[in-house]
């Protein structure tokens, strides 16, 4: 009788299982100082480690659109060359994210802040990033 009751079980589990492959596409673009970037579909993924948090492990991130994506790109490595003296607020559609860039002993850099969901009392921050590191990051390698 066990064994029947261990076998209904058990078919009753594999009839109701949620687990299915995934049909996805992942391609690698770039990846620096704990920021990678990945197309995923017709999706570009942003996964961070958040700066905020120096002793344990927070990954946050954010996705653009392909064209948004490119954009972004031109907007950023823009900026490195006239460095502009307040944050630029960018608007995706699920998030905001603000480019704060920093001028030290003559070399720009850039923190980008992430509010997750449009919430400002969520905001997740990166690493400083050079202009180097932000081509890298975008796969821009070769440009």
């Amino acid at each position: 009788m066990k064994k029947i009751f261990y076998l209904f079980i058990l078919a009753f589990n594999v009839c109701f299982s949620q687990l299915k492959v995934s049909e996805d596409k992942t391609e690698f673009i770039g990846k620096v100082q704990f920021i990678e970037c990945s197309k995923i579909n017709d999706q570009i993924n942003f996964t961070y480690n958040d700066h905020k948090f120096t002793q344990i492990d927070v990954y946050k991130n954010f996705q653009l659109s392909e064209n948004d994506f490119n954009e972004l790109y031109k907007i950023i490595i823009n900026n490195f060359e006239t460095v502009p003296n307040d944050p630029i607020k960018i608007e995706t559609p699920k998030d905001i994210l603000y480019l704060n860039y920093t001028k030290n002993l003559g070399v720009v850099s850039l923190q980008i802040s992430h509010a997750v969901d449009k919430n400002p009392e969520l905001i997740g921050i990166t690493r400083y990033l050079t202009k180097k590191q932000i081509i890298k990051l975008f796969g821009k390698n070769n440009d």
